[in-house]
Formats: structure tokens, C-alpha cells, sequence
């Protein structure tokens, strides 16, 4: 007999139904109800300002219905569920969140309003036990059933004494959907990545973390697996519902992509891998932040710095020198040997510190993977790779920060052990693109 629920709590947000519906949970434990269904009560309660709900909240939407009083997107009372509500057929996505109300929207600045968040799916048929959840956004809601995914294809490695434990980490809705990068930061459930005053930094990490983990024998690694294809499942709802995605711009838009990649592969979905890079009414705009951070300078080096100030998308000016990530107009910039920062001996380049560390678990990964999973030639971006290298090689321990930080850790050694431990062993894809002779001339 199929299990019954007349409320269900999952991450502190209870919904409460009119009577007891058939339910069950996706493997990643998010629950599903099947409809038709009546939702009475949502605890928290709305106040007026804090507590919202969405259904199937619209990616790149300027305006969001979780809280009222936000910084970067503002309120839209047309957009939040009421209840009780009746949903009278699925396949539909019910995200509520509880809010911070000490958090005046933004104060201080960048400062997530979420604590917490829970996506519950209404469908029209009980699913498998074993399928992921559907994209929690608009669009279209796929099935995906991890009974298909070959985990043999991620090798296992034997674990450290300092591996992290990120079982309470990846466990709600990360809520990205905003219409410009600094849209994300305002709804990122801070409880989900471990507090993180700056949750887009935080959530990085965690996807770095995560990246190293999954590739360890530990109880939890299929889990841990199977965390990262469903935020890649959300990652490509998310993208190709809005044109913008997560522009490199202040330090935010990153790590996207690279769960979209895993994602892809270990469902074997060519769509998932077909998720456009570049935006729309802008082509020579990267959608993801971490594919517009690196690029080559004229000379083959990799290195450091937006590319929205090229292409005007940034609040700030090509020549500004305010910690921006701007790339310098004169591509030559930069010594031929390389040095990865933006305007050679000009700007502070204070963002990449911050954005740089989270790039050491995801591209060794992704060279980790590549035997098995073709995930860096996936990716399809070199500087992406040969940056942080020279990061983790020239950079990351000679600066003022806790080295294992500087590689995405907590500073318990874990992250470092892992680039110690495996970047020298892994023979991949040579990245670094040829360069041009010189002194040749036509004879």
C-alpha cells in the first residue's frame, strides 16, 4: 500500500495538507505528493514580510515572493503562493523558505534573507524511489532515474584522516534564480553551505568539497554522487530559463557549469550537456561565471578577469581600478611568462582571491574524471584549468590566508592533502594552447 501524509516537514518548513495524500521522497529525500492536492498551511507562517512561497519560481525573473524589504530583487506579491492553496495537477514545484528577519534585505550588503529552504513536487503518478527530483524552477520538468547512472565510472580512492563530513551540506534548493549574478547571493540558504556571510562563495566551496568527497571510498559517497547530478539537474533548469545565467561580475556566478557537466554525464543526457554557454542577445557573453573569469592573454597565459566590462554588461568601467576583475584593454598586459591578474601591477585583484580557492576541488575533478567521463573535454575550457594551476602552484600559499583555505578548505588540511595527493598523478588533455612563432618572415 502506497504511503499517505497529511503534512510533511522537511529543513524546518512544515506543509500541512486538508487530508492525507499518497507521498513519498525522491532519492535525494525531497518529497513528493501526488494531486490533485489541497496545501492548507505553510509554518513559517507568511508575516507579511518574511517566510514566503513560490510556485515554480521563474529563472532570470527580476522580482522573487519569499521576502519583502530585499536588496537586489525586489518583492512581487503577485509571485508568492497563499493558503491554503489547491494544486490540482503536477508536474509542479512548491518552494517555501524560511527567512531571516533580522536581515534588512541585503544588510549587511550581500547578505542572504534565507536560513532555510525545501522544494516539495507535486506530481501527477508516484514516482521511482530511486529518481532525482525534477528542476524546482519553471520549464520543463524532467525525470531522471539514478537506477540509470553507472557510479563505477567515479573511481574510488582510499580516504584521508581529514576528509570532511558534508552530509548536513547540498540538502535544500539552492535558490540561484535571480535575474543578475548579484541576484543569487540574496537567496542562497545560508544553513545550506555552512553560514557563509557570502553564500555564492560558500556554495562554491561546498561544490569543491563535494567534487573531492565523491571521489572517496566513505559510506557516503554515493550520496554524495548523487548531490551533485541534482544540483546539476537544478544548475541546467535554472540556465536555460534565463538568458543571463551567472554573469562573472563581483565575484558571483560561479560554479554552475561543472555540476551541469557531471550531471550530464553520469545521466548520459545530451541535453543536460547542450546547455547554451553564451547568452542570447549578447553571443560573446559566457553565461558562466567561471568560464568568463580566465581566459588567455595575447601571449598564451592564463589568466584572471571578467568579461563583462568588454562586452558592457558590468556596472563597472573597462579602465576602473576599484577591485573589479576587469580584463586591461591592452590584452599584452601581463609578463610573457604570466601572471594571472588583471592589469599587471595596477588593480588589487581582491575578487579572485575570493573565487580562485573553490576552482582547486572542481578542476581537479574534472581532471580526475576525464579517463572515465570526458568531463574536462565536457567543460571545453583550457584557461579554466591552466589558471588554477598557476593559482595552486604560485599563489595560493605565498598570500596571507590559511593555505587549506586557499585550496577551497575549512583548514584541516583536507583540500590541500587532495591537490598534494593527485594533481601530480594525473596525466590529462594538455591545455595550454600553442603559440605563434616568431622571427619568421616570407621567403
Amino acid at each position: 500500500m502506497a504511503a499517505t501524509c497529511s503534512s510533511i516537514n522537511q529543513n524546518g518548513i512544515t506543509w500541512t495538507f486538508d487530508q492525507a495524500y499518497e507521498c513519498g521522497q525522491f532519492v535525494n529525500g525531497d518529497w513528493w505528493v501526488v494531486a490533485p492536492v489541497t496545501i492548507t498551511n505553510k509554518t513559517p507562517a507568511w508575516t507579511g514580510i518574511d517566510h514566503g512561497s513560490m510556485l515554480d519560481p521563474p529563472s532570470g525573473s527580476d522580482t522573487q515572493g519569499f521576502r519583502d524589504n530585499t536588496n537586489y530583487l525586489p518583492y512581487s506579491n503577485s509571485l508568492r503562493v497563499s493558503f491554503p492553496t489547491t494544486i490540482s495537477s503536477g508536474v509542479k514545484s512548491l518552494v517555501s523558505v524560511e527567512t531571516d528577519p533580522t536581515n534588512g534585505g541585503g544588510t549587511p550588503a550581500n547578505h542572504s534573507f534565507v536560513l532555510n529552504a525545501a522544494v516539495l513536487t507535486i506530481v501527477n503518478s508516484a514516482p521511482s524511489a530511486t529518481s532525482f527530483r525534477p528542476p524546482f524552477v519553471a520549464g520543463a520538468k524532467p525525470l531522471y532515474d539514478s537506477a540509470t547512472v553507472n557510479y563505477s565510472l567515479v573511481p574510488s580512492y582510499s580516504a584521508p584522516p581529514t576528509a570532511l563530513n558534508l552530509t548536513g551540506y547540498a540538502n535544500m534548493p539552492w535558490l540561484s534564480i535571480g535575474a543578475s549574478t548579484f541576484g543569487e547571493d540574496e537567496m542562497m540558504p545560508r544553513n545550506d553551505v555552512g553560514g557563509n556571510g557570502y553564500p555564492p562563495y560558500g556554495s562554491s566551496k561546498v561544490i569543491s568539497q563535494l567534487s573531492m568527497l565523491l571521489l572517496l571510498n566513505t559510506a557516503n559517497r554515493i550520496s554524495y554522487i548523487n548531490k551533485l547530478i541534482q544540483i546539476g539537474i537544478d544548475d541546467y533548469g535554472k540556465a536555460v530559463g534565463s538568458d543571463i545565467g551567472w554573469l562573472a561580475a563581483g565575484g558571483f556566478g560561479q560554479s554552475h557549469l561543472w555540476p551541469i557537466v557531471f550531471a550530464g554525464k553520469m545521466l548520459n543526457s545530451a541535453t543536460i550537456l547542450s546547455v547554451p554557454r553564451f547568452m542570447t542577445r549578447n553571443p560573446l557573453l559566457r553565461k558562466f561565471g567561471e568560464q568568463g573569469y580566465t581566459y588567455y592573454n595575447a601571449y598564451g597565459v592564463a589568466m584572471f578577469g571578467s568579461d563583462t566590462c568588454m562586452v558592457g554588461e558590468s556596472v563597472y568601467p573597462p579602465t576602473s581600478c576599484s577591485n573589479n576583475m576587469c580584463r586591461p584593454q591592452d590584452n599584452t598586459v601581463g609578463r610573457p611568462e604570466g601572471f594571472p591578474e588583471n592589469y599587471w601591477g595596477e588593480c588589487g585583484g581582491g575578487y579572485r582571491d575570493l573565487v580562485s580557492p573553490a576552482y582547486i576541488g572542481q578542476s581537479l575533478a574534472m581532471r580526475m574524471l576525464e579517463p572515465t567521463l570526458g568531463t574536462m573535454t565536457a567543460f571545453n575550457h583550457p584557461s579554466y584549468f591552466d589558471y588554477t594551476d598557476y593559482w595552486a602552484t604560485n599563489v595560493s600559499r605565498a598570500n596571507t590566508y590559511v593555505a587549506d583555505g586557499n585550496y577551497g578548505g575549512t583548514g584541516n588540511g583536507f583540500m590541500t592533502y587532495m591537490w598534494d595527493t593527485y594533481r601530480s598523478a594525473i596525466t590529462a588533455l594538455d591545455t595550454t594552447p600553442p603559440v605563434a612563432p616568431t622571427g619568421l618572415s616570407v621567403v
